[in-house]
């Protein structure tokens, strides 16, 4: 059994796994593919500018609006901007293992003033997706963290299986809720959720659908999206996505912007296949910022998108005003 985190190897499993977020949202979503490859890829250098033409703004967190520790030149100053024009935004982040005070905290920390109706966290909708579901009031098994335990999974005293307070056995599980594999590997989650499996695959419920990740030493390191990627795989189990590119993370963030038509709202991501494919999938208008995993990309940003059949409708460097 591993004991840590597996490192990137190569493309193809990061490929295939990119794939199937792709071909599983635009079969189940009408006119998705011919958006995706005939988005225009239109550079902007103003990002203030290009948004006067929207009525919301999406941003997606880490290499939009910061980069570890340092906020991305420019976009505080964005963000105020366009507080003070009275144009409405939410940052809509796949974290689902730390309290939105938390990211708050440390968002604001690197000199942002949000404010707690301004964030849209895939945890937040984890809740409200197995409420409305027919898992409502199922046992589950949770791959996470204490935080995603306390906040953002139901009921986890009476229905979380590998929780201290739950009455019944660990196979009463229907199905696995991944929230973070930070605390997945090597570990007890891991052991019990592949025994489960074995004896009978379960659906996997994924709050954050991320792939890749840098760790501390700037490798490329799997994260929740890939895990479930891989136990699908070996288990045969279906996935169900709840944060980005999926569904339920933007019906929660569309419930907090009111009545505004999806090709009004534009979203703002570093990543193809969450924030632009994502976008996509909900008729939002698309930016791709090349402020966070495309910085230094080896290939050409348009090649890139036309290779991966997913292209933005709008292109900037960063949101932050060009100097």
């Amino acid at each position: 059994m591993a004991t840590t985190k597996p490192l990137i190897q190569g493309s193809a499993h990061l490929e295939r796994a990119w794939r199937r977020y792709r071909n599983s949202l635009v079969e189940h979503v009408p006119g998705l593919e011919n958006r995706l490859t005939t988005g225009a890829m239109e550079f902007h250098r103003n990002f203030l500018e290009l948004a006067q033409g929207f009525q919301a703004i999406l941003f997606d967190a880490y290499g939009v609006l910061n980069r570890g520790p340092q906020a991305i030149p420019g976009a505080v100053a964005t963000l105020a901007a366009l507080r003070r024009g009275g144009r409405p935004w939410l940052v809509v982040s796949n974290n689902a293992c730390e309290t939105p005070a938390n990211l708050i905290a440390g968002l604001n920390r690197h000199g942002f003033d949000l404010q707690p109706a301004e964030l849209v966290t895939a945890g937040m909708a984890v809740t409200p997706f197995i409420t409305a579901s027919r898992w409502r009031d199922r046992p589950y098994h949770l791959i996470g963290t204490p935080d995603s335990a306390k906040v953002y999974a139901p009921d986890p005293g009476r229905l979380m299986v590998n929780g201290p307070e739950y009455a019944g056995a660990v196979e009463d599980a229907e199905f696995i809720l991944l929230c973070s594999d930070r605390d997945y590997y090597g570990g007890e989650q891991q052991r019990q959720v592949e025994e489960l499996m074995a004896r009978r695959p379960r659906p996997v419920l994924v709050g954050n659908p991320d792939l890749v990740a840098p760790n501390a030493q700037g490798d490329n390191v799997w994260v929740s999206g890939l895990t479930a990627d891989a136990l699908i795989q070996r288990f045969g189990a279906p996935l169900i996505g709840l944060g980005k590119p999926f569904s339920p993370i933007y019906q929660l963030a569309r419930s907090r912007l009111g009545p505004i038509p999806a090709g009004r709202i534009l979203m703002v991501g570093d990543t193809l296949e969450t924030d632009i494919l994502g976008g996509a999938a909900q008729g939002f208008a698309t930016c791709l910022t090349l402020s966070g995993v495309l910085a230094g990309a080896d290939q050409p940003v348009a090649s890139l998108c036309r290779s991966r059949g997913i292209q933005p409708d709008f292109v900037v460097a960063a949101i932050g005003a060009p100097e």
